[in-house]
């Protein structure tokens, strides 16, 4: 196990380390968010044609080939979405585990603290336990002295 010292600099790089996965994270999700949105809009652009195409006689010859093109696009673009749900998926497992380092080097670094301080506390007492015989035995011997 680290030292004290040693301690905050591994939670800070771990804090570090969670951070850059976050960041990740965050960017992974609005990649995949934004490949959804353009899905949607080309399901707009579509729907919007489909209408067009009813209004419009003699372009139904036409909307054939845009439709398949447009669903091909969509298709591509979930297909897209699901590889990144997948890295999502697995950095949320990173994201997890650094997590779980983070806070065992937090609470190795508690525990460390607390016995330092127990240490610190036991020394004072012992000092204070030292000087009060001291005392006592100095009073002792003037008393004698009497």
């Amino acid at each position: 196990m680290a030292k004290a010292k040693g301690l905050p600099t591994l939670i800070r790089l771990q804090q570090r380390e969670l951070d850059n996965l976050r960041k990740r994270m965050v960017i992974l999700q609005q990649n995949r968010e934004s490949l959804l949105a353009q899905a949607e809009a080309l399901l707009a652009e579509l729907e919007n044609e489909v209408r067009l195409a009813g209004e419009l006689a003699g372009m139904g010859g036409f909307f054939g080939d845009y439709s398949k093109r447009i669903k091909a696009q969509r298709e591509g673009l979930f297909k897209e979405a699901a590889k990144l749900e997948k890295k999502i998926t697995a950095l949320a497992v990173e994201i997890s585990n650094a997590f779980s380092e983070l806070k065992k080097f937090e609470i190795a670094y508690e525990h460390q603290l607390a016995r330092e301080k127990k240490k610190r506390e036991q020394d004072e007492q012992k000092q204070m336990d030292e000087i009060a015989a001291r005392k006592h035995a100095d009073a002792l011997r003037e008393n004698a002295g009497h």
